[in-house]
């Protein structure tokens, strides 16, 4: 019986891999596999049905693993490769490493190696043997190397599976772990940096405190400067949002698991994550990532700082530096700091944390590089300058949570107090981001805790909107209000209820805030919990005894806002809280109108259960049925048919659903509402 193997043991070593690609690469075989393949689907190819085939990792996984993977297919490799190859018959389907190396136990993993598929297999193969051949001692014989490539160690038969529903669980985060280190094979179009699984294992790199280096066929990237070159200008628009996956799904777990640490707080579970993106930000998911695609440069830059040095590129040195690169090991970022020390003081650069230009302090604040600025601080350079939008090193250093950095700031004399261009001091950012040790010391050094920005929102706001509990403790203890009101009247409460946060409205609740309060416009913390779908907020905002039909100043109500939603739940326990589900707005707007607007039909159904008028019109004289019709949603429209709505109701300027559905190319409703005997040739007013 052929074991099953840990991911962990699923290496292959060098002397392995070698001989894989002297038998299949080399010797041509694999390039007579992927010539016979174009030939017998030229057709297809030319028609963009399917790839041309290229001796690549795509072409060994279709012609070699996945055969000697499978007990059906294996035949199919001739008996001379299999010897040569020394591949011994598959018992079941497995990973080609478990084929190969079951038998003695699995092999460890020294380098995770991480790679774009498309990369051919014989520049990958010379990128490892010359990385192999620069380590020496004091590891083993370079033949005795091994690497864990997801192709050889991943069942390919059924790769889904293996990768499972998690990144953090999978075989990748396994490998990684054990690894000593880490290498990207990287070419001139740089590749991997536009795949989302490779911008994954960098940041698991970081998070696991594994060297990282970048390498080409010809060894490290110091010895190509045009290579290196070519990374510094892919490394500048790197993004998880740009990134590409082969499978959809594992996009939108990776974005998840790497997005800012506001968003798992605001969002909570992928599926709430997904839905949020895709409906009320598409075009604007670069703000998910920022601290993620900064961080990514950091670590990237990191082994091209020691290649731009060893190669005397002071452009590409001072790049690095603008990215993060610290070069603390073998002190690359005091050598290329010497490169440009008579322009520290005056340099600016272009950064990933930024669409404006940073100075250098800022750029280590940022990064939490304390001794980064040592050494602009004994260049002379101000380590308390703004940008022009007022920005200072602090709130840099205050964002991310570096408190050496800060108290290293107010030795050399900086405002921890200052505030930039929108009222925003140290303490608001640090208060965003949870960062409780950062607001000790900024209290210990006088600063404002209570201090409001130009929209009148303070740390209490920002934190409470995050669900930063221990924040808001020490804001209590430090005497900070917790009902305090921005300039349109929001208090923390409000915040915590947009955002779901439950523990949060407890914790104001005991500190004495009033969780039915209401801002300028009229909208309380139910509005909000309720148009964002919030039930267990809105259980604790009952048992207060907000009042959970309150209107706001132009009528609106929570049912309204959560019909608009779709949150059928919420819908539920407004009912049960007594609220009536069809009450209008200044407008003569029902639940059932804003829920038709936006085609959901489960809560048509709640409301038409609860006795709501499915065919009440607002002052205009539009009905649900309107709204439907214009916007195509024709299940809505069946709905409303099946409660009497009169469907070609007119407004008051004459328009019928069978106008509005014509007028916006919807066929289907206009079928529908022929069937229910509208008239398709009824005019309006005009």
């Amino acid at each position: 019986e052929q074991p099953r193997l840990p991911y962990e043991r699923r290496a292959l070593t060098l002397r392995q891999l070698k001989r894989l690609a002297r038998c299949f690469v080399e010797s041509g075989w694999l390039d007579a596999k992927c010539e016979e393949f174009n030939e017998k689907f030229k057709v297809q190819i030319a028609a963009g049905k399917k790839y041309k085939k290229e001796p690549n990792l795509y072409a060994i996984d279709e012609f070699l693993v996945k055969p000697a993977t499978d007990p059906a297919q294996f035949g199919g490799i001739s008996a001379e490769f299999r010897a040569a190859a020394k591949l011994p018959p598959p018992v079941r389907t497995s990973s080609f490493a478990e084929v190969l190396n079951a038998a003695q136990g699995g092999v460890p993993v020294d380098f995770f190696v991480s790679h774009f598929w498309g990369h051919l297999f014989r520049c990958t193969m010379a990128a490892l043997t010359k990385f192999a051949a620069s380590k020496g001692s004091p590891l083993e014989a370079h033949s005795h190397f091994s690497f864990w490539i997801c192709l050889f160690a991943v069942n390919q038969h059924c790769a889904a599976e293996e990768v499972g529903s998690s990144p953090e669980d999978g075989p990748f985060n396994a490998a990684l772990e054990d690894a000593r280190g880490v290498v990207m094979v990287v070419d001139e179009r740089v590749e991997p940096f536009t795949r989302i699984w490779c911008l994954y294992e960098v940041q698991r790199v970081h998070a696991l405190g594994k060297t990282f280096e970048l390498i080409d066929k010809g060894g490290s990237i110091a010895a190509n400067l045009d290579m290196m070159r070519s990374v510094a200008d892919s490394l500048e628009i790197v993004s998880a949002v740009t990134a590409q996956a082969s499978v959809e799904k594992d996009k939108w777990d990776i974005w998840f698991v790497i997005a800012d640490p506001w968003v798992l707080s605001a969002f909570g579970t992928a599926g709430r994550f997904k839905d949020y993106v895709q409906r009320r930000l598409p075009g604007q998911e670069a703000k998910l990532f920022c601290q993620f695609d900064a961080r990514l440069s950091e670590l990237l830059a990191e082994p091209l700082l020691r290649a731009a040095v060893e190669a005397g590129d002071q452009e590409t040195a001072l790049r690095c530096i603008a990215w993060g690169a610290r070069g603390q090991e073998g002190d690359f970022l005091h050598k290329a700091m010497r490169m440009w020390w008579d322009d520290l003081s005056v340099a600016t650069v272009k950064t990933r944390f930024s669409a404006h230009p940073q100075t250098l302090s800022h750029v280590m604040a940022f990064f939490g590089n304390c001794a980064g600025l040592q050494l602009l601080r004994e260049a002379g350079v101000d380590l308390a300058a703004s940008t022009k939008q007022g920005s200072t090193p602090a709130h840099l250093a205050a964002q991310n949570g570096h408190v050496e950095v800060l108290r290293l700031l107010r030795e050399a004399g900086a405002d921890l107090a200052a505030s930039d261009e929108k009222g925003s001091t140290p303490a608001h950012v640090a208060a965003q981001n949870g960062h409780v040790e950062v607001l000790q010391l900024l209290r210990e050094a006088g600063a404002d805790l209570a201090a409001s920005n130009k929209q009148g929102s303070t740390p209490a706001h920002v934190a409470a909107l995050s669900g930063h509990m221990e924040v808001l403790q020490l804001l209590r203890e430090a005497g900070a209000d917790l009902a305090a009101s921005t300039k349109q009247g929001s208090t923390p409460a409000h915040f915590a209820a947009q955002s779901g946060h439950v523990e949060v409205l407890r914790l104001l609740r005991e500190a004495g805030a009033d969780l039915a309060a209401s801002n300028e416009d009229g909208w309380t913390p139910a509005h909000l919990a309720a148009q964002f779908g919030h039930v267990e907020v809105l259980q604790l905002l009952r048992e207060a005894g907000a009042d959970l039909a309150a209107s706001t100043k132009k009528g609106s109500t929570p049912a309204q806002l959560a019909a608009q939603n779709g949150h059928v739940e919420v819908l539920q326990l407004l009912r049960e809280a007594g609220a009536d589900l069809a009450a209008s707005d200044e407008k003569g707007r029902t639940p059932a109108l804003s829920a038709a607007l936006s085609g959901h039909v489960e809560v048509l159904q709640l409301l038409r259960e609860a006795g709501a008028d499915l065919a009440a019109s607002n002052e205009d004289g539009w009905t649900p049925a309107h709204l439907a019709a214009q916007f195509g949603h024709v299940e809505v429209l069946q709905l409303l048919r099946e409660a009497g709505a009169d469907l070609a109701a007119s407004t008051k300027k004459g328009s019928t659903p069978a106008q509005l559905a014509a007028q916006n190319g919807h066929v289907e409703v206009l079928q529908l509402l022929r069937e229910a005997g509208a008239d398709l040739a009824a005019s309006d007013d005009s």
